[in-house]
């Protein structure tokens, strides 16, 4: 009973060891996660999103209000004697047109200021909004175009070590074919004919096999740029699981909108110009209207008040406001240009979309009859009909359907990713 316990529990810490040391698997929501959090563009367009946040103007000016102290001491007329006076004030620039400002004494005498400019106009605020609309739009399209990436590189990697791994048994089985040509050529059963075939067969698929091996390097190497991070073994993925990932994206899309992120951000631009040139008047003369008011702790109040009229030659803007309604125009331009060139990616990508849909019906169609063939081929064999090389080639063309099922799977999610991304 000891020597049981002991074996049992022997076989626990080994099972614990080799449970640790299974490396995990990584998943394709993981995968996106990752290279959006590692993603250096994409972080600078999240910064770039603070810095136009941090730089929006609302209407009241908060970065010009104030509160100040100020204490002076002067001497009094008596020798070593000095008199200490502490004033507070507040500074107000509430508006762009309006300004105000308090000041109390110890004595509690108080003096307020108002400063009107009717005539004041400014566009800041309007392009802080716009700049920061604008840093929003770009940011989600680097996001987006960020995961589409991955997930493409995520599949191709998949892809292309499922098509790796069956092609690498071909081989094999090429070779056996081929060996087994060359003993019954010895027999006198085949013809120096079959024997070159059977070579020139295994020669196909070794040097399938190696072009295989490229790719699933370069796969790797792609995703493995992207997560910043060395190859990584990834959570399999099925057609059926494709297949959801697809059907998850909704209906299919045929009109064409030309309202991509491009547009939007354009849009937002000729928004900008025009903002700019509303900003900018034929004549621009200035006005600042002004008064004050004191209040004494003894005595009586007094006030006072001015207006002030500036004109001057440079006040005239002609040439100001024909370059800037010229900006508009070309901004406007531009939007339509950019409107044909959505619209045109949309086509693209639709046609790209019907083209995925048609190669995963040829597929579908691929493995149901590869499947009839393996089980024709089983019988034959049962029958002795057919020999076991090709019972198990026929058993290899049905995993290499699959595979080709899944990478036209893959090709409709991309192609259906684009989608989404050229009208979003």
């Amino acid at each position: 009973m000891k020597r049981f316990l002991l074996l049992f529990a022997s076989a626990v810490l080994a099972a614990a060891n080799l449970w640790s040391e299974v490396p995990s698997l990584l998943s394709l929501e993981a995968a996106v996660s990752q290279a959006v959090a590692v993603n250096v563009d994409y972080q600078n367009a999240l910064l770039s999103v603070e810095r136009a946040r941090n730089s929006l103007s609302t209407v009241v000016n908060w970065k010009g209000i104030a509160v100040s102290v100020t204490q002076k001491q002067t001497s009094a007329t008596v020798p070593g004697a000095t008199t200490t006076t502490t004033n507070l004030g507040f500074n107000l620039p509430l508006l762009d047109q309006l300004g105000a400002s308090v000041s109390i004494d110890p004595k509690g005498s108080s003096q307020v200021a108002v400063t009107v400019n009717p005539l004041s106009h400014s566009d800041t605020a309007l392009q802080a909004r716009i700049t920061f609309e604008k840093a929003v739009l770009s940011a989600a399209q680097v996001r987006k175009a960020l995961e589409t990436s991955v997930r493409k590189a995520f599949l191709a990697q998949l892809a292309a070590q499922a098509q790796l791994e069956v092609q690498k048994k071909v081989a094999s089985l090429k070779e056996t074919a081929y060996q087994e040509a060359k003993v019954r050529y010895e027999k006198a059963q085949v013809t120096l004919a079959e024997v070159r075939t059977a070579l020139q067969e295994w020669t196909l698929a070794r040097s399938t096999q190696t072009a295989l091996e490229r790719n699933l390097i370069k796969a790797k190497t792609d995703l493995a740029s992207q997560l910043q991070a060395e190859t990584v073994d990834l959570e399999p993925l099925d057609s059926a699981s494709l297949k959801a990932l697809v059907e998850a994206l909704g209906p299919i899309d045929s009109v064409l909108t030309g309202s991509s992120t491009s547009v939007k951000v354009q849009n937002l631009e000729v928004a900008a110009q025009q903002a700019r040139a509303e900003s900018v008047w034929l004549f621009d003369p200035g006005l600042s209207v002004s008064g004050s008011a004191s209040f004494p702790s003894q005595g009586e109040s007094s006030w006072n008040a001015s207006m002030t009229l500036t004109l001057a030659l440079g006040d005239w803007q002609r040439n100001e406001r024909a370059l800037a309604d010229r900006s508009v125009e070309l901004a406007q331009k531009t939007l339509e240009a950019q409107r044909t060139s959505s619209r045109s990616a949309e086509a693209q990508a639709l046609l790209s979309v019907e083209a995925a849909l048609a190669a995963v019906e040829n597929r579908v169609l691929a493995l149901e009859q590869a499947r009839e063939l393996f089980v024709e081929t089983q019988l034959l064999s049962k029958n002795g009909k057919a020999t076991v090389l090709e019972l198990e080639d026929a058993q290899l063309g049905v995993a290499s359907a699959e595979n080709n099922l899944f990478t036209a799977w893959s090709e409709l999610y991309g192609a259906r990713l684009d989608q989404e991304a050229v009208h979003s």
